[in-house]
């Protein structure tokens, strides 16, 4: 549009964009079920364990998701900064981080056990937030344990 029409553009890319509930979903909804490997199949039946994602090969597998209030900032922050016309911005959480380092924390809090299931076809991620940082002055706020705390509160654990 803005080479076609004139009309300023600005190129937004979010990785997952979770609201605080269904940080706590990443970990109890077997979302990745379909792709775990034959040895591991089974293993994230039971509703009462925190799913720990691994990578094919049994590395932990990294995510790098976005709280929804920190993707609707970067958004608006994008939309007030004339300078952001023409560019493109990853708008990511404050950091990646792995189901082997978070899970076992939100099974100690919430009394359930861990679960590790291998997963083909899927990778790990991360996205810089730098030119974000740098030229909006995006500031993520709500990192997966900020979610996840605010996501304990909507429950009874």
């Amino acid at each position: 549009y803005q080479a076609a029409f004139g009309i300023d553009t600005v190129r937004l890319r979010y990785p997952t964009i979770v609201e605080p509930r269904e940080a706590l979903d990443l970990f109890l909804v077997a979302g990745y079920k379909d792709f775990l490997v034959d040895e591991d199949l089974g293993k994230w039946d039971r509703e009462d364990t925190v799913k720990i994602v691994l990578e094919e090969s049994g590395k932990p597998m990294v995510e790098h998701v976005v709280d929804s209030r920190d993707a609707a900032l970067g958004t608006f922050l994008a939309i007030d900064r004339e300078s952001a016309a023409g560019q493109a911005f990853n708008i990511a959480g404050p950091a990646p981080w792995t189901y082997s380092q978070i899970g076992p924390m939100v099974a100690a809090r919430i009394g359930k056990d861990t679960a590790p299931g291998r997963c083909r076809r899927l990778y790990s991620y991360e996205l810089s937030t730098q030119r974000a940082r740098s030229m909006l002055g995006y500031s993520p706020r709500y990192g997966i344990l900020d979610s996840l705390e605010e996501a304990y509160s909507q429950i009874k654990v």
